[in-house]
């Protein structure tokens, strides 16, 4: 996911996500709903595996993006490859 840079996202931390895209596809595969089976908020807690920063401090009015790769932290990692 593509957000404003939030210092309190770190590698190896967890992430909140509220997305109507995750509700979307929790109702198109009902048997990935979380254990309560509200499949609106299919999963909202991420593990952050990857972290790239675009931070342009230098320049007036510049970025200041984080791009945060993550996984559902009840399954295995996924190895996302360097870029």
């Amino acid at each position: 996911m593509k957000t404003l840079f939030n210092p309190q996202i770190a590698f190896g931390g967890l992430v909140q996500v509220r997305s109507s895209l995750l509700g979307a596809i929790a109702a198109a595969q009902p048997n990935q709903a979380n254990a309560t089976g509200n499949t609106t908020t299919f999963p909202t807690q991420w593990a952050v595996n990857k972290l790239d920063l675009d931070l342009e401090a230098n320049l007036p009015n510049g970025q200041w993006m984080s791009s945060v790769y993550a996984y559902n932290p009840n399954y295995a990692r996924s190895i996302i490859p360097p870029s």
